[in-house]
């Protein structure tokens, strides 16, 4: 019992020794060690210029002109935004895009907190969230088309027929106020 005594004795002395000794070389190094800056900073220019062109490959530049356009794309240039982020899931041939996120296609208008284009189905799906409680809704789905104004829960646009579908609608038509919970439009 009288050598585990002096066993544990023996390491703690060792630990405490050894401590010691790295907090005291540790502290003669930080007194050794001072930056040194220069007086002045100047700024320089950049040497390296900037004379990459836009290319596929690194080889060739893209000559716009000569680009061929899938026959089963859209008829006209979608132009899409959001605040939040973006991801490109080239894979399902989807565009998910996240918070305020808002489409323009020829006269048309979405907005949305969540906007799906599937350029494989030829649809722009949105969608808003529902705030806890049942306060509202963030970033309730809106579709803009001429003097056609509608708010919904989900909607659906289909930009090769102009057809859609949605849920949970509210509009004006000729001044009467249209509410429904499922809805075809063209």
């Amino acid at each position: 019992m009288l050598a585990k005594v002096h066993i544990i004795l023996t390491i703690l002395l060792f630990l405490a020794g050894h401590s010691l000794a790295q907090k005291t070389r540790d502290s003669s190094l930080q007194n050794s060690i001072k930056p040194t800056l220069p007086d002045s900073l100047s700024l320089q220019n950049d040497t390296i210029p900037f004379t990459r062109p836009l290319t596929t490959s690194g080889k060739k530049p893209i000559k716009w002109d000569e680009v061929k356009l899938s026959q089963d794309g859209p008829d006209e240039q979608i132009d899409y935004k959001s605040q939040d982020s973006m991801f490109f899931d080239l894979k399902n041939k989807q565009i998910h895009l996240y918070g305020e996120a808002q489409v323009d296609y020829t006269d048309v208008n979405m907005t949305a907190n969540y906007i799906i284009i599937d350029w494989g189905k030829n649809t722009m799906t949105a969608e808003g969230r529902k705030l806890p409680g049942g306060r509202g809704w963030l970033g309730k789905p809106t579709f803009k088309q001429g003097g056609q104004n509608v708010t919904a829960s989900k909607l659906t646009y289909n930009f090769k027929t102009y057809k859609g579908i949605i849920y949970d609608v509210q509009t004006i038509q000729e001044g009467m106020n249209v509410v429904g919970t499922k809805g075809k439009f063209i």
